[in-house]
């Protein structure tokens, strides 16, 4: 099973967004990057009939990650950290093309999957519910 994190946020129609997140192991300790072996992320649109059903957005799906551009060592604070005092050890700036959040009024969600050096564990996920305004 994948042990998955839902965090929630507001994106403009037809443009990227900052995603942060603090990602943690299976025993509650602080992830760091050289405990992963890769990484990739996916955007889906969801659909407004069907909750939880999703569509990928063309061209959007098994995207692979730079773990050393996005991934921290240490938790950082600072000023665009506003979900606690710990911290966030993982920040991806998604420049998309515009046509990924092209609809307003719409939920999108971006997942990102982490597979770990320790192949006894499964991946790790974390994901992005975005509103489009």
């Amino acid at each position: 099973m994948i042990s998955a994190r839902n965090y929630y946020g507001t994106v403009y129609t037809n443009a990227g967004a900052v995603l942060m997140a603090r990602v943690v192991g299976f025993s509650s300790e602080v992830l760091t990057r050289s405990q992963l072996l890769s990484g990739e992320y996916s955007i889906f649109r969801m659909d407004q009939r069907e909750e939880n059903q999703k569509i990928p957005v063309p061209g959007m799906t098994e995207l692979a990650l730079d773990l050393d551009k996005v991934f921290l060592n240490t938790l950082r604070k600072d000023s665009a950290w506003t979900l606690d005092e710990k911290g966030y050890n993982f920040r991806h700036i998604l420049n998309v093309p515009e046509e990924t959040f092209s609809e307003k009024s719409r939920f999108y969600q971006v997942e990102y999957t982490f597979f770990l050096v320790d192949t006894t564990y499964p991946p790790i996920r974390i994901q992005f519910r975005l509103f489009t305004v």
